[in-house]
């Protein structure tokens, strides 16, 4: 059957593709406020830590962290805040896909949103469409009308999201299928798929500034346990020989959560070795400074790491971006 012959279905990735955040953490910040919410992250830090070094699964954590926060709401109630945070957020959604979805329905092309979210709060998004958009995400469990902080489906990342696309359109041959995503977790579906687009419809300056958010959150776990190691050292060993102890463990750490969390990119041969590159120049760079303020200037060797930080983070920032970015595959 050719291509003329197979009608056309479109799949579509939600957070980052058609959305220019993450909607989990903006959903929770909407229910709960700020404040809960920056108790929650800290509550939640050490198995967000885990799941960063790979240890602790991601659905795991997000299982558990929508039960901590919704387990015994009505769902009554719990959908009515979806609708309302639809509402106060639609200028998430990227203009270029939305318009893309509108061409393809006049087209009388099959469109589908496939999302790691929980799909209450997807769908409303897709409500102007009606039931031309087929919308699948994590669907939660309820009994007798009460959240019980349980998942009914699977973690919908990778492989599942190709499993969802079949359930719904099972006669592969049948179809031309086109996908858009963003992420490693959309990979599996883009490879599925005859053609495929990444990253689509741009990247906001939004995104962008929640890269340099995510890379700080990383970049101050590094740091403490860098700091820790290294205060406990200089009182055994000299400085440098503290420094480079302090580096190498958090040198691990920080490779496994730059790749899974802070720039979301596929591990590689490549990329490992550019990251090496990158740390091998800001560790010449904070034995040099350390050098400078201790030796030079006179200060103490605790309190020298303050203008040492202040001087190779940001450049730590460009370098391990630029090498993490860098020839990033497309899709």
């Amino acid at each position: 059957m050719n291509i003329e012959e197979r009608f056309k279905v479109y799949v579509f990735d939600f957070d980052g593709t058609l959305t220019d955040t993450d909607t989990l953490l903006l959903f929770i910040k909407y229910v709960f406020g700020r404040r809960k919410y920056i108790l929650t992250m800290l509550l939640f830090s050490p198995l967000i830590v885990l799941m960063l070094m790979g240890v602790y699964p991601n659905w795991k954590l997000k299982q558990n962290l929508f039960a901590y926060l919704f387990k015994g709401m009505k769902l009554s109630d719990f959908d009515d805040l979806c609708h309302g945070f639809m509402v106060n957020n639609i200028g998430i959604m990227r203009p270029k896909g939305m318009e893309t979805i509108r061409k393809a329905i006049e087209d009388g092309v099959k469109v589908m949103v496939v999302s790691a979210s929980i799909e209450n709060w997807v769908r409303p998004f897709f409500n102007e469409f009606g039931n031309k958009v087929i919308v699948t995400g994590t669907r939660i469990e309820s009994k007798n009308g009460i959240i019980t902080g349980n998942f009914l489906t699977k973690n919908c990342y990778g492989e599942e999201k190709v499993k969802r696309i079949q359930r719904v359109f099972p006669f592969r041959k049948t179809y031309h299928l086109t996908v858009f995503g963003d992420s490693d977790g959309d990979r599996k579906m883009m490879e599925y798929a005859d053609a495929s687009y990444f990253k689509p419809f741009g990247k906001s300056k939004e995104r962008n500034w929640k890269e340099i958010v995510r890379f700080g959150v990383v970049g101050v776990i590094a740091t403490i346990i860098q700091t820790t190691i290294y205060l406990v050292a200089v009182g055994y060993v000299n400085y440098a020989i503290s420094n480079t102890l302090g580096y190498a463990v958090s040198l691990a750490f920080n490779y496994i959560a730059s790749t899974k969390y802070t720039f979301n990119v596929q591990p590689t041969i490549g990329k490992g070795l550019g990251f090496l590159l990158s740390h091998a120049i800001n560790f010449i760079l904070q034995t040099s400074t350390l050098y400078v303020f201790i030796k030079l200037i006179g200060m103490s060797e605790r309190v020298s790491l303050i203008p040492m930080f202040a001087i190779c983070v940001p450049v730590n920032f460009i370098l391990v971006r630029f090498f993490l970015k860098k020839g990033n595959n497309k899709g």
